[in-house]
C-alpha cells in the first residue's frame, strides 16, 4: 500500500541480515537506486531483503513523501547573540501579581482585610492555601473565617489534600462538641468553645487527617485497579506542613495551628509593639529533640548533623517513609510494584517518627489598635527575620493608612537586612500586603536582586529559591476607601490562581 510503514525484515533462516542503514531521507517511487542493497530494495542479485521478485510492487516498502519543504535555520554571522536581557520591573510585577488575591469586609467584626500571594518556583508548585468563610458549628446563622498555608515538599500531593480536606476535618470536629447536651463553653459566650477544648479538637482534627492520609491499613487488599490503589498511596509518599488560623468574630480570637516549619507572626499596636511568633519544629530546637529522643529511648543515631533521618523537621502530614513500620514498607512495594521497596539504609526501629500533631495557640484581637497576622512558608522566613517582616509590614500600614503625599512615597524608608548582592530598601509600591512582603524579601528596591531569583524557570528555579506562600490578614485597622470589597466562601489554590 502506499504511504504505508516499511514492514518487518525478513527473517528467513537462509536469507542474509543487512544492517539497516540510519537514514532521514524522504523519497518518491523512482527514486531509488538499482544497486541501494540498504533500505529494503533487492539489489541486481536479488539479496536484498525484500521479495525475490522483481515484480513486485516495492510502493510499499519506502517513507511517505513529505509534504512540505524544510524551512531555512536561521545562520548567525559574528558575535554569540544575547539571548536574554533579563526581566523587566514590570515582568517582575506580573511575576509577583500574578496569583494574588485579596478581601476587604465591612461586615465580619474585628477582621478588616486580608491579603495573599504564592509564587511557584518548582513545577507543579509543591505548595497549596486556602482562604474564606466557613459556617459557624453552633449553627446560630453565624460565619468563622480560616486561612491555611500548606508547604509540601517531595510532591505536591500531600499539601493538595490538606487544601481540600483539613478545614473540613476542623470543622466537623469542632461541629461534633458543640452539639453535645453539654458542651464546653466559655464563660465570655455561649456559642465559642473554651480555648483548652479547642486546642483538644484542632489537634484532633490534624492527627484524623493524617491517618487518612498514611493508613496503616493494607490498601493493596482491595479490589480496585492497581492505578487506583497507587493514586491512594499518592499522598502519604510526600510530606507536608500545615499552617491553619480560625477566627471567631463573636470573640474576636483567632486559634493558630502550626505543623512544621511554616510560620506564623501577629503583631499589635497597643501602648507599644506586642509580638508573638510561633516556633519552628525543627530539630534545631532542644523542645523538639527532647520530645524525639523521649519517644524513642536508646535510638541515639536517629538525629544526626541536625536531621531526622535526613530531614529538618519533626512533624509533618504524610511522609509515610518515616511513619510506616519498614515491613510494612515491604509488604505494599512488592503487591503493588512487585519489587522490594527503595527505602533509606535506616534502622527503623520504633516508627512513627514524625507526627502530624500541631502547636495551638488563641489569642485576642481585642486590642485597642491595630493588629496583623503574618503566615508564610519556611522559604519566606529564609529570606527574613521575624523583625524584618514586622519592619517591611510597619512600612506598608504607614503607606496605605496613613498616606502623607499625592506622590505616594512614604515619610521615611527603611534598611533591613543584608546580603552579599548589595543591600535591600523597603518599597511600598504594592498595595497587596503579601505581594509587599514578598517583594521586599527578595530585594525590595533592588531590581536586581529580585529579577535574578525570578528570571530562572521551573524547575530551575528550585536551585535558587523555593515555591513561596504568604497570607497576611488584619484586625481593627482602618484602610483606605479606594481598596476594593470583596467577600469569600472558602476558596483553595487553583480558585485564586489566574
Amino acid at each position: 500500500m502506499p504511504g504505508s510503514l516499511p514492514p518487518p525484515e525478513s527473517s528467513a533462516p537462509n536469507s542474509p541480515k543487512k544492517r539497516r542503514a540510519a537514514s532521514w531521507s524522504y523519497y518518491s517511487d523512482g527514486d531509488s537506486d538499482s544497486n541501494n542493497n540498504g533500505d529494503g530494495d533487492s539489489d541486481s542479485n536479488g539479496n536484498g531483503d525484500g521479495d525475490d521478485n522483481s515484480n513486485s510492487d516495492d510502493s510499499s516498502r519506502k517513507r511517505p513523501l513529505t509534504q512540505d519543504i524544510p524551512p531555512d535555520l536561521p545562520i548567525h554571522s559574528g558575535q554569540i547573540p544575547v539571548f536574554d536581557h533579563g526581566l523587566s520591573s514590570e515582568d517582575v510585577t506580573r511575576m509577583l501579581w500574578e496569583n494574588e488575591y485579596s478581601f476587604q469586609f465591612n461586615t465580619v467584626r474585628g477582621l478588616a482585610r486580608y491579603d495573599g500571594t504564592q509564587l511557584a518556583a518548582k513545577s507543579p508548585c509543591e505548595n497549596r492555601f486556602v482562604h474564606g468563610k466557613f459556617p459557624s458549628p453552633f449553627h446560630d446563622g453565624s460565619e468563622w473565617m480560616a486561612w491555611g498555608v500548606f508547604d509540601g515538599y517531595r510532591g505536591w500531593e500531600t499539601a493538595d489534600a490538606l487544601e481540600k480536606y483539613l478545614i473540613t476535618f476542623i470543622h466537623r470536629s469542632l461541629e461534633s462538641i458543640a452539639q453535645r447536651s453539654k458542651p464546653p463553653f466559655t464563660k465570655r459566650s455561649k456559642n465559642s468553645l473554651s480555648d483548652p477544648t479547642f486546642r483538644n479538637v484542632i489537634k484532633q482534627a490534624f492527627l484524623q487527617l493524617d491517618r487518612a492520609i498514611t493508613p496503616t491499613s493494607m490498601v493493596f487488599k482491595g479490589e480496585e485497579p492497581l492505578q487506583d490503589k497507587l493514586k491512594q498511596l499518592a499522598p502519604c509518599s510526600s510530606g507536608s506542613c500545615a499552617l491553619v488560623s480560625i477566627y471567631v468574630p463573636k470573640t474576636k480570637r483567632i486559634h493558630i495551628a502550626c505543623t512544621s516549619d511554616s510560620r506564623a507572626v501577629f503583631a499589635s499596636r497597643d501602648r507599644g509593639i506586642k509580638i508573638w511568633t510561633s516556633n519552628d519544629q525543627t530539630c534545631e530546637k532542644n523542645s523538639e529533640v527532647k520530645k524525639i529522643q523521649k519517644n524513642h529511648p536508646g535510638e541515639v543515631d536517629i538525629i544526626q548533623d541536625g536531621l531526622l533521618f535526613g530531614r529538618k523537621i519533626t512533624r509533618s502530614f504524610g511522609d509515610a517513609q518515616l511513619k510506616w513500620p519498614t515491613s510494612l514498607q515491604n509488604e505494599v512495594a512488592i503487591n503493588l510494584l512487585g519489587n522490594p521497596p527503595i527505602v533509606p539504609s535506616y534502622n527503623f526501629l520504633t516508627p512513627p517518627y514524625l507526627r502530624a500533631s500541631p502547636a495551638v495557640t488563641n489569642l485576642v484581637t481585642t486590642s485597642g489598635g491595630p493588629s496583623f497576622l503574618i503566615m508564610a512558608t519556611a522559604s519566606f522566613w529564609r529570606m527574613v527575620s521575624t523583625q524584618d517582616a514586622i519592619d517591611i509590614m510597619r512600612t506598608w500600614c504607614d503607606h496605605y493608612t496613613t498616606r502623607t503625599g499625592d506622590d505616594g512615597e512614604p515619610q521615611k524608608r527603611l534598611r533591613v537586612g543584608q546580603r552579599e548582592e548589595g543591600k535591600r530598601t523597603i518599597t511600598t509600591r504594592d498595595e497587596n500586603a503579601a505581594v509587599h512582603l514578598v517583594r521586599n524579601a527578595l530585594g525590595g528596591d533592588n531590581h536586581a536582586m529580585v529579577a535574578s531569583q525570578l528570571a530562572s524557570l521551573p524547575s530551575f528555579s528550585a536551585y535558587v529559591r523555593d515555591d513561596i506562600t504568604v497570607q497576611v490578614i488584619f484586625f481593627n485597622l482602618k484602610l483606605e476607601a479606594h481598596f476594593q470589597k470583596r467577600y469569600c466562601n472558602i476558596h483553595h489554590s487553583q480558585d485564586t490562581r489566574r
